[in-house]
């Protein structure tokens, strides 16, 4: 009994994160976003998992980019990895402007202390040029195995 206590005490601590399918949108009602996630040495064997308006849809590696469409409007972005507290960043998603993620390591998260602190955030940056580009793997999600 004591056992099945602290499994089930262990899977409420891990927060383990389900990921739904992909949502498609029409052309015309969409944008594509695309997210980087950096290749600090710290989290560097966590799996990150992000989604939009609570939901979860992949996760990404370290030095790993994906592309997603996204609904246009307001739009909140969620990044958490196992056992940590989400992050959060709203986004005005608009068709025909790029819209660049990169998913990092939250400097204000201090090991131990993920429970009060995400271990990771997102922020808006310029989209990378080719070149730079070239120092992440692309990792393809559903809209791009569909085409």
């Amino acid at each position: 009994m004591k056992k099945i206590m602290m499994l089930g005490i262990a899977f409420s601590i891990t927060g383990c994160v389900t990921l739904d399918p992909l949502p498609l949108y029409e052309a015309s009602e969409s944008t594509e976003v695309t997210i980087f996630r950096s290749g600090e040495l710290q989290g560097s064997f966590s799996e990150v998992y992000v989604g939009w308006q609570e939901k979860y849809f992949f996760s990404l590696a370290p030095n790993e980019y994906t592309r997603v469409t996204v609904a246009n409007g307001f739009t909140t972005f969620n990044v958490k990895a196992d056992a940590d507290k989400r992050s959060d960043l709203t986004i005005d998603v608009r068709q025909g402007r790029p819209i660049c993620l990169m998913l990092e390591v939250n400097p204000e998260n201090i090991v131990a202390v993920n429970w009060y602190v995400p271990g990771y955030s997102l922020r808006q940056i310029p989209c990378l040029s080719d070149s730079e580009k070239a120092q992440y793997q692309f990792a393809p999600q559903q809209m791009d195995i569909q085409k």
